[in-house]
């Protein structure tokens, strides 16, 4: 591709800058130093390809990434809508109030999302029974 060879041999910002400041007759000059010096001219030359390259593979990229955000939108509908999720979310808080009842977070209206990976490292007294698991078997 044109573009990237563009993007890859291009002089560094201080060659193009030189070269931009060149003052000569353009017929003087071979083919490949009149074409340097015309890309010197070009105000932000660098951005300007890059954009070009990203718009050239754009297309390319939404197809790569499509079926991630379809399965990500999925899953959002799915907890949005799930009732069971929401009494899960209801039981963890009511747990939360009441082990720590007597506390200034006896009370609490919610909790952090954060919270919710310390449920399956929270066991019962045989260590069989993980408190995430006694949740998910209480709202089923």
């Amino acid at each position: 591709n044109v573009l990237e060879q563009l993007i890859t041999y291009l002089p560094p910002p201080d060659q193009l800058k030189r070269l931009s400041e060149l003052n000569c007759d353009p017929d003087e000059l071979t083919e490949a130093e009149h074409f340097a010096v015309t890309l010197a001219e070009i105000k932000r030359l660098l951005p300007r390809l890059k954009s070009m390259r990203f718009r050239l593979h754009q297309a390319e990229i939404v197809q790569d990434i499509k079926p991630d955000i379809v399965a990500a939108t999925a899953a959002c509908e799915e907890v949005k809508q799930s009732k069971k999720f929401a009494q899960m979310l209801e039981l963890i808080l009511l747990l939360g109030n009441v082990m720590n009842s007597g506390s200034r977070n006896g009370q609490a209206f919610g909790f952090e999302i954060s919270f919710l990976p310390k449920l399956s490292s929270t066991k019962d007294i045989e260590n069989k029974t993980t408190l995430l698991h006694y949740i998910a078997d209480t709202v089923e």
